[in-house]
């Protein structure tokens, strides 16, 4: 339980308003309610209820990261992050890059200085999107190759959680989203423990 609190720091975020979540220790560790949790930061200011966000445990945590990493291992395809077309140069990167070709070719003539600077620069910005493509490409990849030779996890793994893992957003529904090194996302429930 100590590993999950060492490691989870300000990745634990409330799915509300945004804020990191905070290791609360209960005032009695005897009454059922007395296990650590953990709440977002902003659940009470200057004493008033000022954020919904859920509360979850330690032991809700690591449930909520096998169970992620488990669905990863069943279904290949949710390792994709959404929106990701595998394209490694957009089309809209092609149109502008002809349009500057085009510019140009006609010495400039009908295309003002700033004209050509503004599609430059926006090439450049398409350009920028097409390498964080890249990137989360390459982390698909890692995850594939940390994850190639494992079968269902029966227990939290700490150091696939490590490895695997950057965020957990947790909503006021006892549900979590887990965000990989990739930016794919697992949405789960928790049980109360």
């Amino acid at each position: 339980v100590h590993g999950i609190r060492r490691g989870v720091g300000g990745v634990i975020t409330c799915a509300e308003c945004g804020a990191v979540y905070s290791h609360i220790q209960p005032h009695d560790k005897k009454r059922a309610s007395g296990i650590p949790k953990w709440k977002c930061k902003n659940y009470v200011y200057q004493n008033r209820l000022t954020c919904a966000g859920g509360f979850i445990s330690d032991e809700q945590v690591k449930d909520v990261c096998v169970n992620a990493i488990n669905r990863i291992m069943q279904d290949r395809k949710l390792m994709n992050p959404p929106g990701q077309d595998g394209e490694r140069v957009s089309a809209e990167y092609r149109k502008l890059d002809l349009r500057i070709t085009e510019a140009k070719e006609t010495q400039l003539q009908r295309t003002s200085h700033a004209d050509l600077m503004e599609l430059l620069y926006e090439r450049a910005a398409e350009r920028y999107r097409t390498l964080e493509i890249r990137d989360t490409d390459y982390k698909t990849e890692e995850m594939q190759e940390i994850l190639a030779d494992r079968v269902e996890l029966v227990e939290f793994d700490e150091e696939l959680y490590r490895k695997l893992i950057t965020q957990i957003m947790v909503y006021k529904d006892q549900t979590a989203e887990v965000i990989f090194i990739n930016g794919s996302r697992i949405k789960t429930g928790y049980a109360d423990k």
